[in-house]
């Protein structure tokens, strides 16, 4: 198991190529993401067109104020 932790101001922004890219094996991993809702269900939906089983995406719920 590897942990991947990717933080904007190093990394740049997230995306689904970024994740992709990163994580070669990214359609057997288990995605846990924190963030706000709307980026998160854009990622999981980006994910998921591309081949991420269902229930392999996993989302901390938050609005930013």
């Amino acid at each position: 198991m590897n942990l991947h932790i990717m933080v904007d101001e190093q990394d740049g922004f997230l995306t689904g190529d970024k994740l992709r890219a990163a994580v070669p094996d990214w359609k057997s991993a288990t995605v846990w993401f924190c963030g706000p809702a709307g980026f998160g269900t854009a990622l999981r939906r980006d994910l998921a067109a591309q081949g991420l089983p269902r229930g392999a995406f996993h989302q901390e719920l938050f609005n930013m104020r």
